[in-house]
């Protein structure tokens, strides 16, 4: 897996491309939001578009992620989540534990929107 970082303003997005699966994922989507994590970030978009697979290890990730944002005190939201990634985590209702927005300009919004209560 591949994964580029871009800021929008104070939200910070990982676009992921590739698999997150058993084989190909080594740990780097989780190194990369704890280092997010440890330099401050609080606001972390996690761009989907271009993933391709999720497998159990892939949604295992997702949960440790989502646990390391909340131990910090920091949000997370998926954005561009395929079809078959929205319905694997419909049907394991992992779908419950992370926000998913419909682009960029709305994420930025909502994070700014919880930032202020």
């Amino acid at each position: 897996m591949e994964i580029r970082t871009r800021n929008l303003g104070p939200v910070v997005c990982l676009d992921l491309h590739g698999r997150l699966v058993a084989m190909d994922e080594d740990d780097r989507l989780r190194d990369r939001v704890n280092s997010l994590l440890f330099e401050g970030d609080r606001q972390i978009l996690l761009n989907f578009e271009d993933v391709s697979q999720v497998d159990t290890s892939g949604l295992s990730t997702m949960v440790a992620v989502r646990r390391a944002v909340d131990r910090s005190g920091a949000q997370i939201k998926l954005l561009n989540l395929p079809p078959r990634i929205n319905d694997m985590l419909v049907v394991t209702r992992l779908i419950t534990l992370i926000d998913l927005v419909e682009s960029e300009a709305d994420a930025v919004r909502a994070f700014s929107a919880e930032g202020a209560h």
